[in-house]
């Protein structure tokens, strides 16, 4: 894990067309499933919530991990605590962590994008992480990979509170006051233009808790090409991004948005990468 300089992001960067071709080259061309880029994005994303929280055993087991865990743990506070963006790349961790101190809240919209916070919700609770799954989604209308992970929680007994129809502040607010995170999977990179109901309720709610926010992929509202900033707009502590940043989160008008920004290896090969890079927008 290395931190970058403010302004000097290294690295591919993919555009919101590039990331579809990424996604449609990586089935077709190399046989990757959808839910193994998918599953590589949750858990990826649950490895830096917890190695940030500094999640780490009060009494590690042996010279090597308490090692590891004395070398990452100021890193750690300089990430949180400097000012403006820093960029990483993240890779394997496998580091035991305890509990973040409340729930973590994971606001799930109807695409992939919920489909990586139902991941993350899954290893969460793999974890023994106490956490809160809400779907502003019928079942039926998720996409197909996001509806797999549903029906994984839900067949082993994971409660998933759904609002098929809308949006009722008055159930979210309790979890959002006693939550230590809150996960942003509401809207992807294809979302374009102003959030619409019940989505712009949500955010609004969310940004108005005070909590710490992950954002997965980007922050909800943001357009990832331009760095537009809709109204309103996850203002994210901390945003994971897979494969490659993408160029509206690296504006500086994004930044009050992004907060520190993470950039996931989900598993894409460098010739995938390279082939998804070289295709022009459109």
């Amino acid at each position: 894990m290395s931190l970058g300089a403010p302004g000097k992001q290294r690295g591919p960067i993919l555009t919101r067309e590039q990331s579809r071709l990424l996604d449609r080259f990586a089935m077709e061309q190399y046989g990757m499933s959808g839910l193994v880029l998918m599953e590589n994005a949750g858990r990826g994303a649950v490895d830096v919530l917890c190695r940030l929280e500094g999640c780490f055993s009060p009494a590690p087991s042996g010279p090597s991990e308490a090692t590891q865990a004395a070398a990452f743990e100021p890193t750690t506070r300089s990430l949180l605590s400097a000012a403006g963006q820093k960029s990483l790349m993240t890779h394997g961790l496998g580091i035991r962590h305890r509990d973040f101190g409340g729930p973590v809240v994971i606001c799930c919209g109807r695409g992939n994008n919920a489909g990586d916070g139902l991941v993350m919700a899954r290893h969460l609770w793999l974890r023994g992480h106490p956490i809160r799954v809400f779907l502003w989604s019928r079942p039926e209308e998720l996409s197909p990979d996001a509806a797999a992970n549903y029906a994984i929680l839900q067949k082993a007994g994971f409660p998933i509170e759904c609002f098929p129809s809308g949006h009722e502040p008055e159930r979210l607010a309790p979890a959002l006051a006693e939550a230590s995170w809150v996960v942003d999977a509401l809207l992807g990179t294809g979302a374009r233009g102003e959030p619409r109901p019940p989505f712009d309720a949500v955010i609004r709610q969310i940004n108005s808790a005070g909590k710490p926010i992950l954002a997965v992929d980007l922050p909800s509202g943001l357009d990832c090409d331009t760095g537009q900033a809709g109204q309103p707009t996850i203002q994210a502590t901390l945003t994971c991004s897979f494969a490659a940043a993408k160029p509206g989160l690296l504006r500086p008008e994004a930044q009050p948005y992004v907060g520190h920004l993470v950039i996931l290896d989900i598993g894409t090969p460098p010739t995938l990468l390279h082939q998804a890079l070289s295709k022009a927008d459109g």
